[in-house]
């Protein structure tokens, strides 16, 4: 008998990956990728930073404010939810998906100072932890994913304190 291979969508199998493991263990895991790709970069001799942030006119409190509840809330309905919705719709596959909607992220990014393929891991990230979701019986995309996505953020914001 032949076995079936899976390819990517072993991948996004929502009985491999615990709810709490998606939570706690993915921004660490986008943080470990984005540390590891800038000292590559920087090895190589790139410049691994990208415009001055403008958000450093802002007082710490509505930067925490924006950046844990406002910003994972809103960037998970537009470049998890609505983007990966209006892909499948396309009838694109995970692989396919996922890439472009880390794009789209990485893109909405560029006038942080981070180097836009930071962006672009933590976008691949916060759509995998959405579609897992979505497979998930009983999942829930959007919490897990603005969850996630606000944890790194705090992460983030405590490191550059």
């Amino acid at each position: 008998m032949r076995r079936r291979c899976q390819g990517s969508s072993s991948l996004l199998d929502p009985n491999i990956v615990a709810r709490w493991h998606l939570v706690v263990v993915t921004p660490l895991l986008i943080l470990a990728g984005q540390i590891l790709v800038n000292e590559t970069a920087s090895f190589l001799g790139f410049s691994v930073t990208a415009q001055p942030d403008p958000f450093r006119t802002w007082s710490p409190a509505l930067v925490v404010l924006m950046g844990i509840i406002f910003a994972p809330l809103v960037e998970t309905l537009i470049f998890q939810w609505a983007c990966i919705k209006c892909l499948q719709m396309l009838r694109l596959n995970a692989p396919v998906i996922l890439i472009i909607s880390g794009f789209l992220f990485a893109l909405a990014h560029e006038f942080e100072e981070r180097w836009p393929v930071d962006m672009f891991i933590a976008g691949l990230a916060f759509s995998w932890v959405f579609l897992v979701e979505t497979r998930r019986p009983k999942g829930f995309p959007v919490l897990v994913t603005v969850s996630v996505h606000a944890l790194f953020n705090a992460m983030a914001l405590a490191i550059s304190v």
